[in-house]
């Protein structure tokens, strides 16, 4: 039976490789054309399935193809209000002397899809030196936009965090990034490194500029393992992308996955995406990925990511990993601090106070011992997961495979 998630996991790989037949060749009941559809808008699918209409490889019916190109439209307005913020926002970066670099979904439309409407976006992400985060941070709230969130204390996001979220006066998500991560990952990612290389990129008429070819593609890689919706299909569809229609310099990506000891986060997007995508090409980072072992501490940094319990509690899960990679030392302890102990505004709005904090992240580091400890019995073979067992390969590499059907079950 073809469930919503199959049809637009073929709808996510449409364009990758040659068809041979049809995606569909008669269009979907009523029932079944609306909860695929809701799933396609979900996973920012839309523009894919548009290509696959007009290219004759996805039957429609005639109220059918009018209703996606509603959405269509829908989602065109959205970028172009999205691609107005992001000028205004570079602009004024700019006019302030802060290098940057536009991040995701905007850069990945205009560099890495044969047509911008083929990937949907629904944030502007920027990304900064660490030493004008602050500086960036504060020129955005002068220009009215909103934190989502303080930070816990003075100097935090610039030093530890991923980065801060905003809403725009114009109602969008705003998200000024000093690095790809948090977690683990966040400390061992060099920042710089990001800044060493650039992609010229071109919106609107004017010039903008994006991280380097292989620093996006890891990102891309960072986003489908790592990130909160490490599930979503355009994400596995990026990392597919990139690898196919870039000529990567493996020196380069193999140079910088070193160095922040992620080579398994690229092995695993990578060979996550092959597999969902069923991606029939072989080339050699997808046959690198395929046999790809991680190693102890690889799987113990990675797990912390598998966010298969409640995400919204999981930055406690995250905080804990991460102490143990920060550098210098020295900075741990103010880590801890701001962690443990956030200023009140950091708790407005969220939490009634420390302690509820304290036994919400106790909670988070319970539920993340167990689900360790689940994932250590299953690399043993010790447990059957839907009916099966669950082969003894390797297990943080089966669960990143499996996680994705599990997630949408």
């Amino acid at each position: 039976m073809t469930t919503p998630r199959t049809l637009a996991a073929d709808v996510a790989a449409f364009g990758l490789s040659p068809l041979h037949a049809p995606l569909l060749d008669a269009p979907l009941d009523e029932s079944a054309w609306g909860a695929f559809l809701a799933f396609v808008k979900e996973h920012r699918l839309v523009g894919l399935l548009a290509a696959a209409v007009e290219d004759g490889s996805f039957a429609l019916s005639d109220a059918q193809r009018a209703e996606l190109t509603g959405v269509v439209d829908e989602a065109a307005a959205v970028r172009r209000d999205l691609e107005t913020s992001l000028l205004e926002l570079s602009h004024a970066l700019s006019g302030a002397g802060i290098t940057h670099r536009v991040l995701r979904g905007c850069a990945a439309a205009y560099l890495d899809y044969p047509q911008p409407v083929q990937r949907t976006f629904r944030r502007v992400e920027l990304l900064v030196p660490v030493p004008a985060f602050d500086e960036a941070a504060a020129l955005f709230s002068a220009m009215g936009c909103v934190r989502r969130f303080a930070e816990p204390r003075p100097g935090f996001d610039r030093r530890f965090s991923m980065g801060t979220s905003f809403f725009t006066p114009h109602g969008h998500e705003l998200v000024l990034r000093r690095t790809f991560v948090s977690g683990p990952y966040g400390m061992l990612v060099t920042p710089a490194d990001l800044f060493s290389r650039s992609t010229p990129l071109s919106v609107g008429g004017h010039e903008l500029v994006a991280l380097g070819t292989e620093e996006r593609f890891l990102h891309a890689c960072f986003y489908a393992r790592l990130g909160r919706d490490q599930s979503e299909l355009v994400l596995l569809r990026d990392v597919a992308q990139m690898v196919l229609t870039h000529a990567l310099d493996i020196d380069s990506i193999e140079r910088l996955s070193t160095a922040w000891k992620a080579e398994s986060v690229v092995a695993e997007a990578v060979d996550l995406a092959w597999s969902t995508l069923k991606v029939v090409d072989i080339v050699h980072l997808s046959a690198w990925a395929a046999a790809h072992r991680p190693e102890r501490a690889d799987r113990r940094r990675l797990r912390v990511y598998d966010h298969t319990y409640d995400y919204a509690r999981n930055g406690a899960a995250l905080s804990f990993s991460a102490v143990r990679e920060i550098r210098p030392r020295r900075a741990t302890l103010r880590f801890l601090r701001a962690v443990v102990l956030p200023d009140r505004a950091y708790l407005e709005g969220r939490y009634r106070g420390h302690l509820q904090r304290w036994w919400r992240g106790t909670c988070a580091l319970s539920a993340h011992v167990v689900h360790r400890d689940g994932r250590s019995r299953q690399a043993r073979g010790d447990v059957v997961v839907a009916g099966r067992a669950t082969p003894a390969r390797d297990g943080a590499h089966e669960q990143a495979t499996g996680s994705v059907a599990a997630q949408h079950a």
